[in-house]
């Protein structure tokens, strides 16, 4: 993510202390979880109740675990009791993300693609982002998260004048110029390397022994069990290589970062990405079962996302490259 240097400059633009940006920062970055917001955090109470119903903990790993389950329900309590009497601490919060999104994400991958989107246009796109973390912790997060949430809509206000009134800055300030050229190296590099469509996955032992546990029953035969938990396992392994070959079809045809790109400006592109991953995991179970291959790719690009969203033609075109190369032999 970008420096925290970057990160202090925007926020004393909103005329915040830098002693506020930094403590936004740790928050943000090193308190509860890195991204706390964009990721969620396991409330204690749940961790408390798996530690107790858990059958692999011995009496000193379930007190360990509890008490890092209290220690991090005080923590919670502490940041939501800041954020709550402090709004400049509030608004370098949902600052932090927004330029995490926008120097990370959007600014590098629209350069890659050309430039296609107007500044204006990513910033929206990143307060849209922002709109999901607000919900996200007003549906979900655990107790106390009032101080999350409080004046939110004044917030992203102020936050999105702050970003158009130093738009150029956004791509050629020298910090943020030189850190966005980095991560469009990185994104590069991701794509070619996803085109290779090299896919490795590594068999968990300990997922097998997990699934005899579960077969394992009185009442089932051994030889029934064991061949149930070897099914099982068989089935997660070919899982998770489907799983790793849809994120590199992805990437490499430019439909993984053309999506997080938002051109249609929905308020929630993951869904859309959510929805893509699910229809190429299913063609690839249909062509794998020898399904025809153009019955199978027009039926799946026929289905949502794809018959809702405008991709570029380049795109389906190179999704449709990668997937011919693959079921060519077959």
């Amino acid at each position: 993510m970008p420096p925290w240097s970057i990160h202090n400059k925007w926020c004393i633009r909103l005329r915040c202390s830098a002693d506020v940006c930094r403590e936004a920062n740790y928050i943000v970055d090193s308190a509860l979880a890195h991204d706390l917001g964009r990721r969620r955090i396991i409330d204690s109470d749940v961790m408390v109740k798996n530690v107790f119903h858990g059958v692999s903990h011995d009496f000193l790993r379930k007190f360990s675990d509890v008490e890092k389950a209290f220690e991090r329900k005080i923590e919670l309590i502490m940041i939501n009791y800041r954020l709550r009497v402090d709004e400049c601490l509030r608004k370098a919060f949902y600052l932090h993300h927004a330029l995490d999104v926008l120097l990370n994400t959007l600014i590098p991958i629209n350069n890659v693609f050309g430039g296609f989107r107007r500044v204006e246009e990513l910033v929206n796109s990143a307060l849209k982002y922002l709109d999901l973390i607000y919900w996200t912790i007003s549906a979900s997060a655990s107790e106390p998260k009032d101080g999350f949430i409080l004046n939110y809509d004044k917030i992203k206000r102020e936050i999105r004048e702050t970003l158009l009134l130093y738009k150029d800055e956004l791509v050629s300030g020298v910090d943020e110029h030189a850190w966005i050229k980095r991560i469009e190296k990185r994104i590069r590099r991701k794509i070619s390397n996803a085109c290779k469509l090299t896919v490795l996955v590594k068999p968990s032992s300990k997922y097998l022994e997990a699934a005899k546990r579960q077969w394992y029953k009185p009442g089932i035969p051994s030889d029934l069990a064991e061949r149930c938990a070897i099914g099982q396992w068989i089935n997660w392994v070919l899982g998770m290589y489907r799983r790793k070959l849809v994120d590199k079809l992805m990437v490499c045809s430019g439909l993984y970062h053309y999506t997080l790109l938002n051109p249609w400006n929905e308020d929630n592109p993951l869904f859309i990405l959510k929805n893509a991953r699910r229809v190429l995991s299913e063609l690839l179970i249909d062509l794998w079962s020898g399904i025809d291959f153009d019955i199978a790719v027009n039926y799946a690009l026929r289905r949502y996302p794809f018959n809702k969203y405008p991709y570029p033609e380049e795109i389906m075109k190179k999704l449709k490259k990668l997937l011919s190369k693959l079921f060519s032999t077959a």
